[in-house]
């Protein structure tokens, strides 16, 4: 058994979510693996309930327009705590590759006075923060 989780923007996008799993007996020690395999289970349930609730009370979805990028087309998270505390929104205007695999998008922040500010998003597991700190005093990257 294996554990993947889709979704269909414009295309289907599948991601593996769990290693191969086995489901059945081989030998007399299996609890460990009984065990993995149940805590897998319980958590797939309590996912499934949540989004299941989560579509239920999903509101004020945009229509979709012809030639216009749709929210759905970008990832989840829209907003970000800054290092003083405040909350930062922003809007995602366009990927930067048109691989599906592309995990870096064009966005703007959007604030209080009107003025927006363009910023690269990019959605990675790990980050180095120091790594980019090092780069970008050194002038190879932007500022964070």
């Amino acid at each position: 058994m294996s554990v993947l989780g889709g979704i269909f923007t414009d295309r289907f996008i599948v991601q593996r979510l769990t290693d191969m799993k086995w489901m059945g007996l081989s030998s007399t020690e299996e609890d460990r693996r009984i065990y993995d395999n149940a805590r897998v289970l319980v958590a797939l349930r309590k996912c499934l309930l949540k989004l299941q609730s989560f579509h239920t009370t999903l509101q004020d979805v945009p229509p979709l327009i012809p030639d216009e990028s749709h929210p759905r087309y970008f990832p989840y998270p829209t907003t970000f705590i800054a290092e003083d505390g405040s909350l930062t929104r922003f809007r995602y205007t366009s990927s930067l590759e048109e691989d599906p695999a592309c995990v870096t998008y064009l966005a703007e922040i959007l604030n209080e006075t009107g003025v927006t500010v363009e910023v690269v998003v990019k959605c990675v597991a790990r980050y180095g923060k120091e790594v980019h700190e090092f780069l970008a005093h050194n002038g190879y990257a932007p500022t964070l």
